[in-house]
């Protein structure tokens, strides 16, 4: 049940301990140690879920108000204090917005979209780098590390990711917070795979997280709501039995969940710790107990029993669907162990009591509003000079009214008037107001002080300023990279923790046989096929081989150019590079061609890669251009053929003359044995013949082999 804590406004909840086993040998069929807090009533859960929002909404209520003036201050709208503007409205007094601060915005989010965040996958330990997965185009291989990057790749590709990335990091830069989420969904077509889906919270002022969690990245937290609001009409039509009517019993806070023409909907997501016993088995598999919990009668008549275990405490992710007084959906289990709502901050105040976000253009607000002013009181005095009076006396216009009515409005070519006689004056203006000099001074003060504020300059946003080197703009435009980077720096940070939770979800959905689509970083496809069964040749047991559980990734995020800037760099980088070395061209004109970025260069690089030596070609490389091996034409053939003839005649003339040098010098050896007194000198004689003879032949067996025929090619080992 719930604890309420007197003052805190913060539930707790009471566990009861596990109990785990301390036998060396486990049964598989008893219970587990794996425990979760009583159900408790639907009642409870709504109330302690009421609690909770409330609580987050006292701490984020300052924050979404100073957003929504952030938001309106960049559309312009809230450029004016409330007092002021409705003040000249009711005078018809000028009331200006110059609104620079879109530039400011679009600078940053530009410099953001041009060095996309990409998540790279690699491995945590020398296991996880494991054996190479084959394609099923039967070439291209790949690590398990570059299965889980091609997934999560091809995973922002079919969610539209950059999409989301770019929104999150808007919001970041406009007032301070975006969010983005991980969440699964079954594929297309009709099948139980579920694939990974990433996507940005669009509403910011609707995510509730948990304020008591430490990390900044909210891993930590123990609960969160994203909120949706549907029309009555609409939330009747799906949920008839779900009436809406007990809000009124809530008081005060039933008004914020709905009223008479809305209701809130929440995804209500709760983090709570647990006791899990992670296994080894004998087949060397580690895995969670209560994810086998089905089947562990059949690994026992297989034979596979506990190696080892261990407990440990871990949390368990549950997501409903309520709304303040009824649940819509009742819990499913996330298949992670944090809660999928991850942050992409702006700039971070941490006070004692709580953690402040702030925008880009947060502490320029009041600098605008006083240039706004400033500019509209000279513009307001410099357009009533055409208004100055004329100084004449009745007697003088008497009768000439009509011309005199509209001497302000119109540019009449003269105006009569009566003369009055000698002394009296003619008709005169007023003198104009000055140019006004401080109101114009204080403009330019309050632009330059807008500038400061937000930290970035005319440089920055391709304006003219008083730096007249390149070099010199170079170094302006770099000191407002770096006062704004915390964003770009804290988008990659997010995106590395969505990284982290895929490389944690991927194991849990991606758990059946199946073959998966990797994208690589070009945006090309490759298929490969994952937890395939095979049956072991020498066991005859079943095994498991590209098997998505047995691997322990890191994750990090590289930050750069668009593979499309790239490949831009990289033709001028080859064509740089043919030029200093002018014979490596003829092996690198394929990729020169692949790189560039017009109609019909895919098609002119598969003809010039048939143009490379096929020696410089990989198998892949010559099976995708269709590149067969060479057959030699009749007349080479015949060479050949007369080139092996020969080529085994002279073996045999020399195996021949070997074999009767071998004969030779047993035959000496026989008559140096068999011979002795006066006719050893008849033996030296018979030696000294057969030594020659002998000679011819050795000579006879290194002698070169015959040259090949001509138009034969060239033997190969």
């Amino acid at each position: 049940m719930v604890k309420q804590v007197a003052g805190a406004g913060k539930p707790k909840r009471a566990m009861k301990p596990g109990k785990p086993k301390n036998t060396e040998h486990i049964d598989l069929t008893t219970n587990s140690p794996f425990y979760e807090r009583e159900e408790d009533t639907e009642e409870a859960i709504l109330r302690e879920a009421r609690d909770r929002a409330t609580y987050g909404i006292s701490y984020w209520q300052e924050q979404w108000d100073a957003w929504t003036s952030d938001l309106a201050a960049i559309d312009g709208s809230g450029q004016w204090a409330a007092t002021e503007q409705a003040k000249r409205v009711d005078e018809d007094r000028p009331m200006l917005i110059i609104n620079t601060f879109d530039q400011y915005i679009a600078q940053v989010l530009g410099d953001g979209l041009q060095n996309r965040p990409s998540i790279q996958v690699i491995p945590g330990d020398s296991e996880s780098q494991g054996a190479m997965v084959d394609a099923t185009d039967g070439v291209s291989n790949f690590s398990m590390a570059e299965v889980y990057e091609g997934l999560i790749r091809n995973a922002e590709y079919e969610n539209g990711a950059e999409h989301h990335y770019d929104t999150a990091l808007q919001h970041a830069i406009e007032t301070g917070m975006g969010w983005l989420r991980v969440g699964t969904a079954y594929g297309k077509g009709i099948t139980f795979d579920q694939d990974l889906k990433f996507s940005a919270v669009r509403n910011r002022w609707s995510v509730i997280a948990d304020p008591d969690a430490m990390e900044p990245d909210f891993s930590d937290q123990n609960w969160g709501f994203i909120f949706h609001e549907r029309s009555r009409a609409e939330f009747d039509k799906r949920w008839p039995d779900k009436g809406a009517d007990g809000f009124a019993e809530l008081g005060d806070s039933g008004k914020w969940w709905a009223n008479n023409d809305t209701v809130k909907i929440a995804e209500y997501f709760e983090r709570i710790p647990t006791v899990r016993r992670l296994l080894q088995l004998t087949d060397m598999r580690v895995i969670w107990e209560d994810e086998i919990w089905g089947i562990m009668d059949e690994l026992q008549k297989e034979g596979i029993t506990v190696r080892r275990y261990r407990n440990i405490e871990t949390h368990v992710v549950y997501r409903r669907l309520i709304t303040g007084v009824s649940i819509l959906e009742t819990k499913k289990r996330w298949v992670g162990s944090t809660i999928p709502i991850i942050p992409v901050a702006g700039k971070r105040l941490d006070f004692a009591d709580k953690r402040i976000y702030r925008g880009l253009i947060h502490n320029a607000k009041d600098a605008k509003m006083a240039e706004n002013f400033f500019l509209s009181a000279a513009v307001e005095r410099i357009g009533l000079a055409p208004l100055a009076p004329w100084l004449v006396t009745a007697e003088q216009i008497e009768g000439y009214e009509k011309f005199w009515d509209n001497a302000n409005k119109t540019n009449t070519p003269y105006l009569p008037f009566k003369h009055m006689g000698e002394g009296y004056p003619v008709p005169s203006r007023v003198l104009p107001p000055p140019m006004p000099v401080a109101e114009v001074q204080m403009a330019a003060v309050f632009t330059d002080k807008v500038k400061a504020a937000i930290g970035m300059y005319d440089a920055s946003v391709g304006n003219r300023s008083n730096e007249t080197s390149g070099r010199a703009i170079l170094a302006r435009q770099r000191e407002s990279d770096v006062s704004s980077f915390v964003f770009m720096d804290n988008l990659s940070k997010a995106i590395r923790r969505l990284g982290i939770i895929a490389c944690e979800v991927i194991p849990k959905i991606y758990d059946s046989e199946r073959i998966v689509r990797l994208r690589n970083k070009d945006g090309s496809t490759a298929f490969v096929p994952i937890n395939k069964t095979v049956v072991d040749e020498q066991t005859g047991k079943h095994v498991i081989i590209n098997d998505m559980q047995h691997a322990k990734f890191d994750v990090v995020v590289k930050t750069g150019p668009s593979y499309t800037t790239q490949r831009m760099e990289a033709v001028e980088a080859l064509l740089e590079f043919v030029r200093v070395v002018p014979a490596a061209g003829a092996v690198i004109l394929d990729k020169i061609a692949l790189n560039m970025d017009w109609p019909g260069a895919d098609d002119i690089a598969k003809r010039l890669v048939k143009l490379i030596p096929p020696q410089f070609l990989s198998e892949k490389e010559k099976k995708d251009a269709g590149i067969a091996e060479l057959q030699p034409t009749p007349e080479q053939q015949l060479a050949m053929q007369t080139n092996e003839a020969m080529m085994a005649r002279a073996t045999a003339d020399i195996e021949m003359a070997k074999a009767k040098g071998l004969e030779a010098q047993a035959k000496m050896a026989e008559l140096a044995a068999a011979t002795t007194g006066p006719d050893a000198a008849m033996i030296e004689t018979i030696r000294d013949l057969i030594a020659e003879g002998l000679a011819e032949v050795m000579a006879a067996a290194n002698a070169q082999p015959p040259r090949p025929a001509p138009n034969a090619p060239a033997a190969t080992a």
